[in-house]
């Protein structure tokens, strides 16, 4: 029997693969296939069916914040059926064919023995005398699943019976077999059935015969000394959708020019049992979805032909990875929030239990039921965690709720590393009773929202220094780089009217409004050199920092005001993106520019900032419809049209809805 699974959304024509079990699911499943709308679990004697409404699914995770609000809330319905083999040979041999270079690697909760590295996929699985003399096979064909009943000579096809389960409705309609499902009709066509004749096929009259919900097969004459191939198509009514929903978050490179990109994966799991089996997914409050994530990271060879490895890493909550950077010895290190009590950490861990939080608000659906920060390392080959902490007090950390201006603010913050593989985050807390050295320039929170800045040393065992930096406002790091003076700096948003350390500063005092500051602190102790506002008298973000081989210090921000505009620079005048460098003291101004459309509104939301060591000067972000209503000025959500390009531009229009890369 051969069947066909439509994967209606082309994404790149990946041939269909199914994912070994090396212990990462219950022992009862051997291999597992993603489906636009669900997925396949191979067992003994069955196939369990785990099946979604894609479209409900798609409204409800895939649109974004901004245009949430105009669209009705609906329920994603998660629905699980199987099909069984009665009297089917128990532990037939089952294998796998054709197997992929790439693989998969599994690091979810916070029991190593459970985690399972190298994963292999396979483009062909084999079921042989599943009954006597009768084999199943499933493979792929480009997007599509296709399965068949081999009968071999001599031996009896009327062996095959398909028992459905009793939660779903079984019906023939014109010589096909309906399948009724919530998530959709899934339908049978008429079988195809033949034997291969001196090199040709000759196809022979078949139909299906059903006994309530029992299957099998009504064939007319046929030549016994030969096989005989049982072959009907299936096809399911779905909506497109990719494999897994996956949301974007964080990207970096390594010394061989390797990609790795992280974001969080909504992965069904495997139901508890076949029948009844109904979850729904809520996209408003009070309803959190806290259970239905992880994070997908995957590596990528330089030049985008291999994936070297793929994983998912989480615990029993939502997760999401805000940055990443790779060391000296090629490991990964990544930092981001997780809600997981059980999130994967190491036992040498700095602090290997979750420190609390309440319920927040990523945007209008999507939610937290607590937040901490995460540090882990990762080796090379993606198949095993060599350093993991939380990090964090009894309130929520790492999400920035209070100064957000673009969609994506609440996600940010930065982790790097210094020459000795010493990681640093800057991020934010809610937390009254955030871990901070006892030689921090600031112990204690202050009013709402604070900056945090940290340093750890290379396997993530002990925090080297730790601090609070704030106000008597909100205030939120975002990015940090380690000068070649091994100073720290570090850069945000604020809304107070004071900060410490400013004295001597190019901005010593606020212009107006909420803007940017730049901070400068000792990389070996901690202790906070100097900070300077930045910005103008209307509202001000600085949201990238980096320093060069010279330790000249550079932001990239936005800015609602009339930013100022050295002589001598490129710029697109009355644009609202600034790039601004300072001297390592931040008392003086080495050059400023705007960049842009030169219309009233922002048009990016910078997503990389890099300094090269000819002193190129790298910049990437995003605008457009997404965030058209983001923020309360309605100034930040502009468009892509009018930006500069070169003469040589790789893509030189725009919908007004796209990614920007721009060097200088």
């Amino acid at each position: 029997m051969s069947t066909l699974f439509a994967f209606a959304e082309d994404k790149g024509h990946a041939d269909a693969v199914f994912i070994e079990n090396k212990g990462q699911w219950q022992e009862n499943i051997f291999y597992k296939m993603e489906l636009n709308n669900g997925s396949l679990f191979f067992e003994d004697q069955a196939v369990t069916f785990f099946m979604r409404d894609a479209q409900a699914h798609e409204d409800c995770c895939g649109r974004t914040e901004h245009n949430h609000n105009s669209i009705e809330a609906k329920e994603v319905t998660y629905f699980a059926y199987q099909a069984k083999w009665l009297g089917a040979n128990l532990n037939s041999f089952k294998q796998g064919n054709n197997p992929r270079s790439d693989y998969r690697n599994y690091i979810k909760g916070n029991d190593p023995s459970k985690w399972q590295d190298h994963v292999q996929l396979f483009q062909h699985i084999v079921y042989k005398n599943i009954y006597n003399g009768i084999d199943v096979e499933y493979y792929g064909v480009e997007q599509d699943l296709k399965y068949n009943w081999i009968v071999q000579p001599g031996f009896d096809p009327s062996q095959i019976i398909t028992e459905y389960s009793r939660n779903v409705k079984v019906k023939l309609v014109n010589g096909d077999l309906v399948i009724d499902a919530p998530t959709g009709a899934i339908v049978e066509k008429a079988p195809i059935v033949y034997q291969m004749v001196n090199g040709k096929k000759v196809f022979l009259p078949a139909s299906y015969s059903l006994n309530n919900n029992e299957v099998s097969f009504k064939l007319g004459n046929y030549n016994k000394s030969l096989p005989l191939i049982i072959d009907p198509t299936v096809e399911f009514s779905s909506y497109s959708g990719s494999q897994s929903d996956n949301w974007g978050f964080t990207a970096t490179y390594d010394g061989d020019g390797n990609l790795y990109g992280a974001g969080i994966v909504f992965d069904s799991g495997y139901p508890i049992t076949s029948n009844n089996i109904q979850n729904t997914f809520h996209s408003l409050p009070p309803i959190s979805i806290d259970q239905t994530t992880d994070i997908g990271l995957s590596k990528f060879s330089a030049d985008g032909t291999q994936l070297l490895y793929s994983t998912y890493i989480g615990g029993n909550g939502v997760e999401q990875p805000h940055s990443m950077i790779v060391n000296s010895q090629g490991e990964l290190i990544m930092f981001g929030v997780t809600g997981s009590l059980n999130f994967p950490t190491r036992t040498n861990g700095y602090n290997t239990s979750h420190n609390g939080g309440n319920q927040i608000s990523i945007n209008s659906f999507y939610k937290l039921k607590r937040s901490d920060i995460f540090i882990i390392k990762i080796n090379p080959q993606g198949s095993s965690l060599t350093g993991g902490t939380y990090f964090g007090g009894s309130g929520n950390d790492g999400i920035n709720s209070n100064t957000i201006k673009n969609y994506g603010d609440k996600s940010r913050g930065e982790v790097v590393v210094d020459d000795q593989d010493n990681i640093y985050i800057a991020s934010c807390t809610y937390s009254t009773d955030f871990p901070t050295s006892a030689g921090a320039s600031q112990t204690t929170a202050g009013v709402s929202e604070e900056a945090i800045i940290a340093k750890f040393n290379s396997n993530l065992s002990n925090m080297i220094w730790s601090t609070y930096y704030g106000g008597d406002g909100r205030e939120a790091a975002f990015s940090l780089t380690v000068a070649p003076n091994g100073d720290v700096y570090t850069c945000g948003h604020t809304s107070s009217t004071s900060l410490a350390n400013t004295s001597g500063a190019l901005h010593p005092n606020p212009l107006g409004g909420e803007e940017g500051w730049v901070g400068r602190f000792d990389g070996t102790t901690g202790a906070h050199v100097k900070t300077t506002f930045l910005g103008t008298s209307a509202l001000d973000q600085a949201f990238l920092i980096d320093s060069d081989k010279n330790n000249g210090i550079y932001v990239l921000g936005q800015s609602l005001g009339s930013y100022p505009v050295t002589p001598g620079v490129y710029s697109n005048p009355g644009s609202k993106q600034f790039i601004h460098k300072l001297n390592n003291s931040l008392s003086t101004t080495l050059f400023s520019t705007v960049i842009g459309g030169g219309g009233p509104f922002i048009n990016i939301v910078p997503t990389a900032f890099n300094v090269d060591d000819c002193l190129n000067i790298m910049l990437s972000g995003w605008g457009g419809n997404t965030n058209s209503s983001a923020g309360n000025s309605g100034l930040l959500g502009g468009n892509t049209f009018n930006m500069p390009l070169s003469n040589n531009a790789y893509q030189s229009s725009t919908d007004g809805s796209d990614f920007y890369f721009m060097v200088l």
